[in-house]
């Protein structure tokens, strides 16, 4: 485990370049010295105790219902569905004391209500199931609002992220909403049935996210996977 100071260098270091992502709001910042009281992705969780409790929002817009018929497979949508979007997030890290051998991947969440996209456990309070297909979140997710997204399980720098998961919420690149093996990246998310839902309609939902995006008069530069 790295020496505290050293620590605290790198935390500081990573806080400086969150601060500076677009639409980001630094809300509190403490240290708990536990481990998280949920599991930490398939793998069980962290060997060290203690986390920096980083909690923030975000503006970006962010698709929160496109089941507006309430069904619980993938269905054809059109350009008069009823897509609900917001554009106010609220999220928190858990930066591991133990970092880098404890990485972030999975201690990153959504505490506001969590957006409907196949990555991101959105689950029925009452059940624990996933609310679009009622089943249980794929893969572990025994968390309401992590997020998964292909290479953030590997990423160990919060901004990017926090930049990856905004090109996620806005659409950027399609073959993060296709299959693995079907000319896309994902190996499926927390709710397959979803999956199959934005591939189906990805043109569709990009639209309702774009035209609530041109709203908030962000630009829409395109951001290349990976970029920084």
């Amino acid at each position: 485990m790295q020496a505290q100071k050293t620590w605290e260098k790198i935390l500081d270091y990573q806080l400086k370049k969150l601060v500076e992502v677009e639409g980001l709001t630094l809300v509190s910042r403490s240290y708990i010295n536990k481990k998280p009281d949920f599991t930490l992705g398939v793998n069980g969780g962290w060997i060290h105790n203690g986390y920096e409790e980083i909690e923030f929002k975000l503006k970006c817009p962010a698709i929160m219902d496109c089941n507006p018929s309430n069904k619980t497979s993938a269905y054809k949508l059109n350009n008069n569905s009823r897509i609900i979007t917001n554009n106010n997030h609220e999220l928190t890290f858990m930066f591991p004391r133990g970092y880098p051998e404890d990485s972030v991947k999975w201690a990153f969440f959504f505490t506001s209500p969590p957006p409907m996209y196949p990555n991101i456990v959105n689950a029925s309070i009452d059940s624990g199931l996933n609310v679009f297909n009622n089943n249980p979140p794929r893969g572990g997710g025994d968390m309401n609002g992590v997020i998964c997204l292909g290479s953030a399980t590997s990423d160990t720098k919060m901004h990017a992220l926090v930049n990856q998961l905004r090109g996620y919420l806005v659409m950027e690149n399609e073959t993060e909403f296709k299959l693995k093996g079907q000319g896309g990246t994902n190996d499926g998310g927390f709710d397959l049935d979803l999956m199959e839902h934005f591939t189906m309609n990805y043109e569709v939902l990009k639209k309702a996210v774009y035209s609530n995006r041109r709203r908030l008069g962000e630009k829409g530069k395109r951001r290349k996977l990976g970029e920084r």
